[in-house]
């Protein structure tokens, strides 16, 4: 138990030097900031996969030629997914409400004196009923203008700034698009999205996919099916459908490894925010490392002290102070020093955090949690380093502590 003389002698030998003393937690201050910062970052990342993820359909499925083993894609050797694939696929799995079939081309795309790079998606009508688009200004293709293959695309927002820079999106309604040298006219822009593996994004050219497979692509292999189960809760059994259909209009390769993958929602997600989690430890363990020096700090400037303060415990002792008094006055020392520091490293991260998420373009609140982690490792640190300069404090002798000189 810390009497109240010595947590005072304990404050007053803190402040007495205070400079030394910021100069010793620095490394500590770094390392909670970095914990808490990194912390509140991976956490306001993951949160912004998952929406992003959801806004484009929390019951979509992608079905793609090839399959991943681990974390190797193993291109497809048996026959690709085409468009009749699509259609027995529609026909033939009941747990899917819609289905809308797509080529993945990258092409040049000029508009108004502009030129970019873009992925082009070839698809039809249904796209609209299977992930979440929606005009920001014109409208979408109808059914009509795919079946007749007529030359109307969307730009994604990402796209439509591309080209026609910071203007209103609505002027280029209207307007003539070359695709590979094929004019188009821009049926509507699409609002933002957002990004996810596999599925139409921001920066993408929507067209239909007849237009396409007569102007643009030469056969009817498709990059990717999206479709849509009837529910959350049926979507393993859409899965089961899918597979079994594929398998049986493919045949089951000899060795068994699947030509095809179906991936959900709740799998991306979980995927990217598994590489975001790990990241985000990863960094935080790299962080913890200035606690450890932090640690180390404290341990030297406590040593110091104790030579420094030699008679100043000879005086104690020799007025009936017990060793155990030294002992919780030093280490009492070390662990103010330390959640000193991790108090300060906690608002230095918070700070960060507040200034530099909108630098990111993310949504990012500081960790409640990573605080507490951050503080309470700082007061272990404080104890551990603390330790041994407080025991070499109270084994003094009181008569060689006071002719120390």
């Amino acid at each position: 138990m810390v009497d109240g003389l010595t947590a005072r002698m304990a404050v007053r030998a803190i402040l007495a030097t205070r400079l030394r003393s910021f100069l010793t937690i620095l490394g500590l201050i770094i390392g909670v900031a970095a914990v808490v910062a990194l912390v509140s970052f991976g956490q306001g990342a993951t949160a912004a996969v998952e929406a992003s993820v959801a806004g484009l359909g929390s019951n979509l499925l992608v079905i793609s030629p090839g399959n991943f083993s681990g974390n190797t894609f193993v291109p497809p050797n048996a026959a690709p997914i085409t468009l009749a694939n699509e259609q027995q696929l529609a026909r033939y799995v009941t747990a899917v409400r819609a289905m809308a079939p797509a080529i993945q081309l990258n092409e040049t795309v000029v508009a108004g004196g502009r030129s970019a790079s873009l992925s082009v998606v070839a698809t039809t009508a249904a796209i609209s009923q299977v992930v979440a688009i929606h005009p920001a200004e014109g409208s979408l293709f109808s059914p009509s203008q795919v079946a007749t293959g007529d030359n109307v695309l969307l730009l994604g927002s990402q796209a439509a700034d591309d080209l026609y820079g910071s203007t209103d999106p609505s002027g280029a309604i209207g307007a003539t698009v070359l695709v590979d040298n094929v004019p188009f006219v821009v049926e509507g822009v699409l609002k933002p999205l957002g990004s996810s593996a596999g599925t139409p994004v921001d920066d993408t050219v929507v067209v239909p996919i007849t237009t396409a497979t007569a102007q643009l692509s030469s056969g009817t292999t498709l990059g990717s099916i999206y479709a849509a189960a009837r529910s959350q809760a049926l979507i393993p059994l859409a899965t089961e459908e899918i597979d079994e259909v594929l398998n049986a209009i493919q045949g089951q390769p000899p060795d068994g490894t699947p030509q095809f993958t179906v991936q959900s929602q709740t799998q991306v997600i979980s995927a990217l925010t598994s590489v975001t989690s790990t990241l985000t430890t990863l960094l935080s363990a790299i962080a913890a490392i200035s606690l450890l020096v932090g640690g180390i700090g404290i341990m030297n400037i406590m040593l110091v002290s104790v030579s420094e303060r030699t008679r100043e415990i000879g005086i104690r002792k020799a007025v009936g102070a017990r060793r155990g008094d030294i002992m919780a006055q030093f280490a009492l020392e070390a662990v103010l020093l330390s959640l000193t520091g991790g108090a300060l490293g906690v608002l230095v991260g918070t700070a960060i955090t507040i200034l530099g998420g909108p630098a990111l373009g993310m949504h990012a609140t500081p960790s409640l949690q990573a605080a507490w982690l951050a503080l309470g490792f700082s007061a272990a640190v404080g104890v551990v380093f603390g330790a041994y300069p407080a025991l070499r404090a109270s084994r003094l002798m009181p008569m060689q502590a006071l002719r120390y000189e």
